[in-house]
């Protein structure tokens, strides 16, 4: 027996799709007014708010309207956005993508090249197994661009250049093996950066917390690979062995700063001597929860060890020291994206593009000379 898809939803999900079938099979009609939140939320035994997020993200689609005073309708059109709109695949819910600050300055920078209207969407399951939505549920004909934002399977974007008849942008991700365009920030040169101006602080154990690169991992972020790769290629220039570069990586269980500090246990356990002095972790996240658990196991920060983040987070200049970090003009990534497919669709080269958004340092309190 198949899972039942409806387990992997959220409750607002769900009541999106209900509508949809509702609306497919006629049961609702253009023009036809919906009943009130209250009054849908009491027949399905869930919150307003709840309801009011899934009409909302069917009203970003175009399939429902709103209108102030009146209610909710639906949309003339039956279902087809409006002229102009682009979609985003994303490889996780798209509630997720609304919540994330660098997404949404990505989706901010999108909406104000474009003045189009944006539809979301996301995988249907939530447990990370998928890198994206089934492309094959998808009218890409329904669309003037399509986005792929943090789908890290090229496997499966080459699918989707494939299946949309429509200009393609890959956000936040660098494809090797698959020729489609693409933007991302110099995820490289920060990681070769960091190194090299922790090396004239006198560091020479330089640490690096990210993701464990393939085969350790199946789906990988490309921009935590190049962080890490920029920061193994400048040890390997100070003249380091791969072993002793093997032994200054700590990969993390998963994305994100979860384990962090059960991570830097041992490493805290070593003497002194032997420790790393510096860290260049893969996020301003794990860099704030490795400052915290040195700092709890009794190490000064900056002056026994030394950290960098990357991001540029609004939470990077709050914590005590203030995080030394790497930032980028994120709105830019979704400019350009848009630029670019409006260049393709008026007939610009098709040669593949690689555009890298420039990062800058931001020199805080975390580091310091080497003693």
């Amino acid at each position: 027996m198949s899972e039942d898809p409806i387990k992997w939803v959220t409750k607002y999900e769900q009541i999106e799709r209900m509508i949809r079938e509702r609306i497919s099979k006629g049961e609702l009609k253009p023009g036809d007014k919906l009943e009130s939140e209250e009054v849908i939320a009491g027949k399905l035994g869930v919150h307003r708010f709840t309801v009011n997020k899934a009409l909302a993200s069917l009203v970003r689609e175009g399939m429902l309207r709103r209108v102030q005073g009146r209610g909710t309708f639906v949309a003339e059109s039956n279902g087809q956005p409006p002229a102009g709109t682009v979609a985003v695949l994303y490889s996780s819910a798209t509630d997720k993508l609304s919540k994330d600050f660098f997404f949404g300055d990505i989706l901010r920078g999108l909406r104000e090249e474009s003045g189009a209207d944006v539809t979301l969407l996301g995988s249907v399951k939530r447990d990370g197994n998928l890198p994206g939505p089934p492309l094959e549920q998808i009218n890409f004909e329904r669309f003037q661009g399509l986005i792929l934002l943090e789908v890290f399977d090229e496997d499966y974007i080459a699918k989707a250049k494939k299946a949309a008849p429509i200009p393609v942008v890959v956000v936040d991700y660098d494809p090797v093996k698959v020729a489609v365009d693409h933007v991302v920030q110099d995820n490289y040169g920060a990681g070769r950066h960091a190194v090299e101006y922790l090396m004239k602080l006198g560091h020479k154990r330089i640490a690096h917390l990210g993701e464990a690169p393939p085969p350790q991992k199946r789906f990988v972020d490309s921009a935590w690979q190049e962080r890490r790769r920029g920061w193994q290629e400048a040890l390997s220039s100070a003249g380091l062995t791969p072993l002793e570069i093997e032994k200054l990586f700590f990969p993390l269980p998963g994305r994100g700063s979860a384990g962090t500090e059960e991570h830097l246990k041992a490493l805290l356990a070593l003497p002194a001597a032997q420790r790393p002095t510096a860290f260049f972790c893969a996020t301003d996240d794990i860099a704030l929860h490795a400052i915290r658990a040195v700092l709890d196991a009794g190490v000064k920060v900056p002056a026994e060890m030394s950290f960098i983040g990357f991001g540029g987070s609004d939470a990077s200049p709050l914590i005590r020291p203030a995080l030394t970090t790497y930032s980028a003009n994120v709105v830019e990534m979704g400019r350009w994206a848009f630029q670019r497919l409006k260049a393709l669709r008026e007939g610009a080269d098709p040669m593949p593009q690689r555009h890298v958004i420039p990062v800058k340092m931001i020199e805080r309190d975390s580091c310091a000379r080497c003693k």
